[in-house]
């Protein structure tokens, strides 16, 4: 009996004794064939930028650009920006807290939609349009309520997704008060970012702190600012600015207090060298 047949014998027999269908025993006994395509070797494609949209409300009292972020492994980055106008207008909502021992009716949870939002900015609109008005029938014009949320699409690329939201609001007083929002999203993981996981270097603070010692001058400060890594921060296609509230570091008139470290400077440091 020839080699090649005794080899076909063989592998018929592996076959039927292994639940193989009968049409694969006849590939056991020739050359193996090697598949070009594994998975180790395909190409992925690249990571495109996220598709962002704008939600919008605007009232008498009430105007809010809301970023809709198209991407279901960042639906955390929506909620929180949701999130965050939506307590914003609760804070000055009659009943904004939890009486009789029973949940407000009106607080809903932490992940809200474009129409929950609309509907809270609806009722908040309506009460303080009517508040308004009574004030200035009155002739008092420095408690009158009014509240604007915007945002910034400050990076958006394969390696990093940053947004900063701005919420200001007044509701009586010499001024109103702006508070800041950001966060910051790896593309590649579709994590949230905090500030040192953006570095490799874990001496990062030591040069942000080096280069943070020339700016900011001529703003009188409460005290000397050195970063810990916990500040708030965005991403830009030229740096990092790291930011601090209104009243945070320095006093009112200051405004925002930022440091901003270009990418020439620190990108040595990074865990992404190219953004």
């Amino acid at each position: 009996m020839s080699k090649k047949i005794t080899a076909g014998l063989a592998a018929l027999s592996l076959a039927l004794f292994l639940h193989i269908p009968c049409y694969a025993a006849d590939a056991l006994a020739t050359e193996p064939v090697v598949n070009q395509n594994t998975a180790s070797d395909a190409v992925q494609a690249p990571i495109q930028p996220a598709v962002i949209e704008t939600g919008s409300f605007a009232g008498a009292t009430v105007n809010i650009s809301l970023p809709l972020i198209d991407d279901s492994h960042l639906q955390y980055m929506q909620d929180f920006f949701s999130a965050n106008i939506a307590r914003s207008l609760y804070a000055y909502l009659p009943y904004a807290s939890s009486e009789y021992g029973r949940p407000n009716p009106l607080c809903f949870k932490e992940s809200y939609t474009l129409t929950d939002i609309s509907n809270i900015a609806k009722v908040s609109d309506f009460i303080h349009k009517r508040r308004n008005a009574e004030a200035e029938a009155r002739q008092e014009y420095s408690n009158r309520y009014q509240m604007f949320a915007d945002y910034e699409v400050k990076l958006n690329n394969s390696d990093y997704l940053s947004i900063l939201q701005s919420i200001y609001t007044y509701s009586g007083g010499a001024h109103g008060l702006t508070v800041r929002y950001s966060m910051t999203a790896d593309r590649a993981t579709g994590r949230a970012v905090k500030l040192a996981d953006i570095f490799a270097d874990k001496t990062y603070l030591n040069t942000l702190n080096a280069l943070a010692a020339n700016q900011n001058q001529e703003i009188t400060l409460f005290d000397k600012v050195r970063l810990t890594g916990s500040e708030d921060f965005y991403l830009t296609d030229k740096g990092l600015t790291v930011y601090f509230q209104l009243y945070e570091v320095a006093p009112y008139a200051a405004g925002f207090v930022e440091y901003f470290f270009p990418y020439e400077a620190i990108a040595p440091l990074m865990a992404k060298k190219h953004i």
